[in-house]
């Protein structure tokens, strides 16, 4: 890059830590820029079971091993992480999520840009910046339509009537065969072909943390100390560009450190020029703050390292930083030592699924076929519009929905099919929170707590539930439900808000998409990073994405690698 990076002794330009979408199109952007790039991932792969070829993203979720064992919901009546709940799905292995996730490919809307570019004040996450990154994305990925079945055509006509728009069938990052490997995808010299050239894929291999070179570089030594950072050059937004010193705290410190490289769960030292971390909002945090020089102070979208000032132990460094990351674990997997079980924000779009009793003998065929078949957004419990006869208070404007459905999610005991309809918050206001100590990652949503979230997502519900009694519906289904017990769809109307609300929060619905870590929106300060790391995953997208995130975070890690210029 043009900042002065050099190859590590191991031949690396860039090592990418995490071969889920961000990392699998940050290596292939870097690729393109000619680097000899080593990407790393625990998880397994790049041959995949049937289950993961499947274009049933159910049957790919409880694939074995591609998904991680050590994250857990918080109980609903639990204060931090004392109760812990039901599993809390995230993708691991060659793909991440997009190896068991039900591939669908949402675009992040001009709305969606806006709204990013004035919390952040940072024109680099405008869709004007982001447009020539998006094609180049979607043309190296295959990609399928899904056909509604009975249950999508009909939840479409029946929500019509509170304006719903932009329905349309599901685009899937898929084709008739199965799902879409990433790795063939964007990794291979052709599908099911060789690795590009200076590419080198190593799975089943995690990273235990980040190399510092420097003089006295022990990780949290405090080198840094407390002083007040000045200007400098920084990541800002994402983007390259002038950035804003803040205050140093502990971590490492003086002008000569910079991150080398990693060291592998195994032990080894590799080195390269940079290392482009993409383990995921939850894991990513905790590989970067331990070599964190310290934290910004800064507004947000202006987080940059700088001159960083004379600390209490001595001077700060200066070189190129790392934007919108903030953080409070250690290293990737298991930080909780490091990080004395604290919780740091995250963001993620609160969500409940109503459950679909199919009609007897229904056949879901082709078989198997992607489930989620309807993609469809509006807005509900606004004071003006088609909603405004609900009562449900949702602002003027209401609260903004993304509905999916699912026309199968499987069959029961007797063998009856159901599918569901999935109702997601977009525009979630509230940050829920992650905590990583030893026994994993506790995940507490926030329409547990959310002043906000929680009535927003009971306006939601309430709306979308009226709707699904309509006939356009039970001509198609058995029965629509509350839950898998078969609780009747008519008891939303006997319950207030509260009983909703604490109804929905025993009852998680099914989206799992975790972002927004080391976001400079977050409420915990963000680390400073030292040069030779950068994150660009969905850690640091500045708020979750009022759409799947899926192709916005491989459309950001694709932007990033492109706007640094060849890190050779």
């Amino acid at each position: 890059m043009s900042s002065g990076s050099t190859p590590g002794v191991g031949g690396y330009d860039v090592i990418v830590v995490g071969a889920g979408p961000a990392g699998c199109a940050a290596a292939a952007r870097l690729l393109d820029d000619g680097c000899r790039v080593l990407l790393l991932d625990e998880g397994p792969g790049p041959e995949r079971p049937a289950a993961v070829t499947s274009l049933d993203a159910l049957a790919a979720v409880d694939a074995p091993g591609w998904t991680r064992s050590d994250v857990r919901l918080a109980g609903a009546d639990a204060d931090g992480d004392g109760t812990v709940g039901e599993r809390y799905w995230v993708g691991r292995g060659a793909g991440g999520g997009s190896a068991v996730n039900a591939m669908v490919l949402t675009e992040l809307g001009v709305a969606g840009h806006d709204r990013w570019v004035a919390a952040t004040g940072d024109p680099a996450w405008s869709a004007e910046r982001w447009e020539p990154h998006r094609r180049e994305v979607l043309d190296r990925l295959p990609t399928m339509t899904a056909e509604p079945g009975p249950l999508g055509s009909a939840v479409a006509q029946a929500l019509t009537s509170i304006g719903l728009d932009g329905v349309t069938p599901a685009r899937l990052a898929a084709q008739p065969g199965g799902r879409v490997s990433l790795v063939d995808a964007l990794l291979a010299v052709e599908p099911g072909g060789p690795l590009r050239p200076r590419l080198d894929l190593r799975l089943g291999l995690g990273v235990r943390s980040l190399l510092v070179d420097g003089p006295d570089s022990a990780v949290g030594s405090g080198f840094a100390g407390s002083g007040v950072g000045g200007s400098g050059v920084g990541v800002v937004g994402g983007a390259v560009g002038p950035g804003v010193g803040g205050v140093a705290g502990s971590g490492v410190g003086g002008a000569d450190h910079r991150v080398r490289g990693v060291v592998t769960a195994a032990g080894e030292e590799i080195e390269a020029g940079l290392v482009v971390v993409c383990a995921g909002a939850l894991a990513s945090p905790g590989l970067v703050e331990s070599v964190a020089v310290g934290r910004s102070v800064a507004g947000p979208g202006a987080v940059g390292l700088g001159a960083v000032g004379l600390g209490a132990a001595g001077l700060g460094a200066a070189g190129l930083g790392a934007a919108d990351q903030r953080a409070t674990g250690r290293v990737i997997g298991r930080s909780g030592a490091g990080a004395g079980g604290a919780a740091r924000p995250y963001m993620d779009h609160p969500s409940f699924a109503f459950t679909v009793a199919l009609p007897s003998g229904a056949q879901v065929s082709p078989s198997p076929r992607p489930p989620v078949s309807v993609v469809g957004r509006c807005r509900v419990g606004g004071s003006s519009g088609a909603d405004s006869s609900s009562g449900v208070g949702g602002g003027a404007e209401g609260v903004a929905v993304v509905i999916h459905v699912l026309d199968h999610v499987g069959a029961g005991p007797d063998g009856r099919a159901f599918g569901a309809v999935v109702v997601a918050l977009a525009e979630p206001a509230g940050w829920g929170s992650v905590t990583d100590g030893p026994a994993g990652f506790v995940v507490r949503p926030p329409v547990l707590t959310d002043s906000v979230d929680g009535p927003a997502l009971a306006t939601a519900v309430r709306a979308v539930g009226e709707r699904l009694a309509d006939s356009s519906v039970s001509a198609v289904v058995d029965s629509v439900s509350l839950d898998d017990a078969g609780t009747p769809l008519d008891t939303l109307g006997t319950w207030s808000e509260e009983e909703l609300m604490a109804w929905l929060a025993h009852h998680p619905g099914p989206v799992r998409h975790p972002t927004s870590t080391l976001s400079s929106l977050s409420p915990t300060p963000p680390p400073v990073l030292p040069p030779g790391v950068l994150v660009a995953d969905a850690s640091v997208l500045p708020t979750v994405p009022d759409a799947n995130p899926q192709l916005p975070i491989m459309v950001n890690a694709w932007r990033l690698m492109a706007e640094l210029g060849s890190p050779k």
